[in-house]
């Protein structure tokens, strides 16, 4: 958005110029003139949008110029300024449509209130006309666009102007409260406007919840490359105060009379396929190769294989397979996909849930609810949290249905069974009774209050005490039967459990034995 500044007083023209704030105002350039015959020059070479002109100026008054204006096409938002307080400026002013008149000298602050209701005319043009083009069902053609321009009194230039759009979507807050999400697009809007560098964010058009469209003015040659980039910083700069994941799809640059055709590719594009959250993605930078890639169906989903490792509590194994699939050589991935993966994940929970005759009813709403899957497939990173969570529902479910005195019962006797072997540990055991190590010993620590590892260690000793007292073997030879190939470690670990050596234990308890009566 440019503003153009006409004053014959050079000064002036400077001093107006230097006291804009076209960062807060959301001003792109400022231009200055001192006569009529150099604005209309600055209008040939450039877009203006608000046109701030001195009434009384020698070779060509601000009204003639305001009429050239308008007669050449150009529909800038007018402000009058004028050192004279004159009834007939005034009128003039008024038939002529101008925004506002104002008196030399001008006040910055007011300089500022009647450039920010300029800027907001401005907005409010490109807002309406934008709306009408997005919700026309039919595609414009150059004449009919150049109509549409001049009804909503914007400039037939932009008519040769490159632009393109974006299409802003948020995905799950993930549980999360916070703030609305016209609350998010505003303060996306504010910083997209702060990086205006590569082109005129002219509007945000609200399509549905959650579901933003952006038309950009491409401004320079370099714009269109920079887009992305410039996107990406505003994003992460918004993103740190909201709760909302965002994807923003970049469309290929096109004119005003191909945004029907562009802006539907762009819709389907950013429906279809999927990325990683708070991430930007443009449309032609995405090789056809790519594309296909992420269009391409999973493998079969290991529905069997999965049901089996629920019911092991090896739930990261399916979530590894999912990140595998997530991970793969594609930034994108096709929504169909995703969709495919969600009901094999579902199949998997039922049937594991279904072998174990445990009722699904409880998890049923959070399966199958149309909102859990558009939730679910919004985007990769969503996926991954959904599947995090309706794993972990169905751990916790069969975990209340385990049967704690077999469990218990199932990890003595293999301990017991293998008690001199050097490979008895815990991953042997969660692989004899088909369970997942760590949640084995979760499991065990929480029924008996002592930790897996311990427990082994006290069943050896406790061999190894009964070896001592009842046997003449040797220590290292002791050590070895109940699984210790290292004496000192055995000698070590015996002294920490039972207070004294090997040694002492045995002769201790022989003493025992002797005056009890009974043999050495």
């Amino acid at each position: 958005m440019n503003v153009l500044v006409v004053d014959d007083e050079y000064y002036i023209a400077q001093g107006i110029c230097k006291s804009i704030d076209c960062e807060r105002l959301g001003i792109s350039e400022t231009f200055y003139a001192y006569s009529m015959k150099q604005a209309q020059k600055v209008f040939q070479e450039n877009d203006i949008a608000i046109l701030l002109t001195d009434i009384e100026m020698p070779r060509g008054s601000g009204i003639e110029l305001v009429r050239w204006v308008y007669d050449s096409g150009y529909v800038p938002v007018v402000l009058f300024l004028t050192g004279h307080q004159n009834f007939d400026y005034a009128y003039t002013a008024i038939k002529l449509q101008c925004l506002d008149y104002m008196l030399k000298p001008v006040s910055p602050a007011v300089l500022a209130e009647k450039l920010s209701d300029a800027v907001r005319v401005v907005k409010k043009r490109f807002e309406s006309f934008w709306q009408r083009i997005i919700a026309s069902d039919i595609p414009l053609d150059k004449k009919s666009a150049a109509d549409v321009l001049k009804e909503s009194r914007l400039p037939s230039g932009l008519l040769e102007q490159q632009l393109c759009f974006l299409y802003c979507k948020t995905g799950t807050d993930n549980g999360t409260s916070g703030s609305p999400r016209d609350d998010f697009f505003a303060a996306l809007r504010s910083a997209f406007e702060k990086e205006h560098t590569t082109g005129s964010f002219s509007a945000f058009i609200k399509q549905e919840e959650g579901r933003y469209v952006v038309p950009v003015f491409l401004e320079k040659q370099e714009a269109y490359e920079n887009l992305a980039g410039d996107c990406k910083k505003a994003l992460d700069v918004v993103s740190k105060d909201f709760p909302y994941a965002c994807i923003i799809s970049v469309s290929e640059p096109c004119y005003l009379q191909d945004s029907f055709h562009c802006l539907h590719e762009l819709k389907t594009f950013a429906e279809r396929f999927l990325t990683v959250e708070n991430s930007v993605v443009q449309m032609h930078t995405e090789s056809r190769e790519n594309l296909q890639k992420s269009k391409s169906l999973p493998p079969d989903i290991p529905v069997t294989q999965w049901c089996e490792w629920i019911l092991q509590f090896r739930t990261d194994r399916i979530l590894s397979d999912v990140r595998l699939y997530l991970s793969k050589d594609c930034i994108l991935y096709s929504s169909d996909n995703l969709i495919t993966l969600y009901y094999g994940i579902i199949q998997a929970v039922f049937s594991a849930l279904s072998k174990k005759g445990i009722d699904a009813k409880t998890l049923f709403p959070k399966l199958a609810s149309h909102e859990t899957l558009t939730k679910a497939v919004s985007s990769a990173d969503s996926f991954l949290w959904w599947t995090e969570m309706i794993l972990g529902e169905a751990k916790d479910i069969l975990t209340a249905a385990v049967d704690s005195s077999s469990l218990l019962e199932s990890v003595k006797r293999i301990v017991r069974e293998y008690l001199g072997s050097s490979e008895l540990n815990r991953t042997l055991i969660a692989d004899k009774i088909h369970m997942n190590p760590d949640y084995l010993s979760y499991l065990f620590h929480k029924k008996t209050g002592q930790s897996l590892v311990s427990f082994i260690n006290d069943e050896r000793i406790f061999a190894a005490k009964t070896l001592l007292l009842v046997t003449d073997e040797t220590m290292p030879a002791i050590a070895e039967a109940v699984g210790y190939f290292d004496s000192s470690y055995f000698f070590r670990q015996f002294k920490k459990i039972t207070g004294m050596t090997p040694r002492q234990y045995r002769d201790t308890g022989r003493i025992t034995g002797k005056n009890n009566g009974n043999p050495a």
